[in-house]
């Protein structure tokens, strides 16, 4: 956004947050940051409110603008992808304009009596790699099969998820000496997830391990399979089409608090498997993501092609059910109809 030209107030990117314990520790920079908008934004008394995600923060701030007449359009309103919305009360009280990316959160808050748009997920314009497999193989020297690991964007991520994803690593490396192994990182933790592996195996390189700072469709687009930690990026991966495993440790504190909600937790977390209301990619939480298991569901994929091209043409009904290219153009058209008929 700020490249787009927005002038940002405050830049929440760096807060790192998953679950209550962790969003407990930002609270009071949450809350500061809040009054200091909400003041900004009685201040301004802006035509429109434009909300993105962000439903702890956002919601308040809808609330506040509705009650000072203030219109507002939310993209993206909060837990969207859940079957049944957890709490649309705030949206339906301001009645604000929705745009939301799954198709089912358009019915349900229609139902709602809110004017909502599904255009379609713009991940399905985003997510494609950016060089021809043959470009990425030669450049990373990548062999006939691969195996792509995830880590997070996070660094609390990367580190819970590398030792498990280290100890696969060499499972597969016994049974597939010729096999690559491609480790995906965003260029701000690139140098970070360089270290580790320089500390675990040394060379890495020439042990067939390459790093992929940057270019994580690529690495999605072209590995054999994935293992990819819970998030976002299981989305990218599905609509990509690549057979993934799916994997998520915490921090001791957030395993602590995942004992006391985890018989909230009915439903899948890897947003595939949510889509396409079933699992259709293996998914391994807290202390059952261990090495043996993960290369037992890896082995079981590449092992069976009937199985691998299933989970393929399963993946394949994501594309489908979250809209053709063109998202973004629709948004913005879906948009400017919203705000017309305010």
């Amino acid at each position: 956004m700020r490249a787009a030209g927005v002038e940002l107030l405050f830049d929440n990117s760096r807060t790192e947050t998953i679950g209550i314990v962790q969003a407990l520790k930002y609270l009071p920079l949450f809350l500061y940051r809040y009054n200091a908008f909400r003041i900004k934004l009685l201040e301004k008394k802006p035509d429109l409110l434009v909300l993105v995600d962000f439903g702890f923060f956002n919601t308040r701030l809808l609330e506040t603008a509705s009650k000072h007449g203030i219109k507002c359009v939310y993209y993206f309103p909060p837990s969207s992808w859940r079957r049944k919305l957890g709490r649309p009360d705030a949206l339906v009280r301001s009645d604000c304009r929705v745009i939301t990316p799954f198709p089912w959160s358009e019915k349900i808050l229609s139902g709602r009596g809110l004017k909502a748009r599904y255009p379609g997920h713009p991940l399905t314009d985003i997510a494609k790699p950016s060089v021809t497999e043959k470009e990425f193989r030669e450049e990373f020297a990548v062999s006939s099969r691969s195996a792509g690991f995830l880590p997070g964007s996070r660094k609390f991520e990367i580190d819970m998820h590398l030792p498990p994803f280290f100890g696969t690593l060499r499972l597969l490396r016994e049974k597939h000496p010729d096999m690559t192994f491609v480790f995906a990182a965003t260029p701000e933790r690139a140098d970070h997830v360089a270290k580790r592996l320089k500390a675990e195996f040394g060379n890495y390189e020439d042990l067939g391990i390459r790093l992929a700072a940057g270019r994580t469709y690529d690495v999605m687009a072209y590995s054999d399979v994935l293992f990819t930690c819970s998030g976002t990026a299981t989305l990218e991966a599905g609509l990509i089409g690549t057979p993934m495993i799916i994997v998520y440790r915490g921090t001791g504190m957030m395993r602590f608090e995942y004992l006391f909600r985890k018989h909230s937790l009915k439903h899948d977390i890897g947003l595939p498997n949510i889509v396409l209301e079933k699992q259709v990619c293996k998914e391994f939480l807290g202390k059952a993501v261990v090495p043996e298991a993960l290369f037992g569901e890896a082995e079981r994929l590449l092992s069976d092609p009937e199985l691998y091209a299933e989970k393929k043409k399963e993946l394949a009904g994501i594309k489908r059910m979250l809209g053709p290219a063109g998202v973004v153009e629709r948004a913005a058209d879906a948009f400017v109809d919203l705000v017309k008929d305010y």
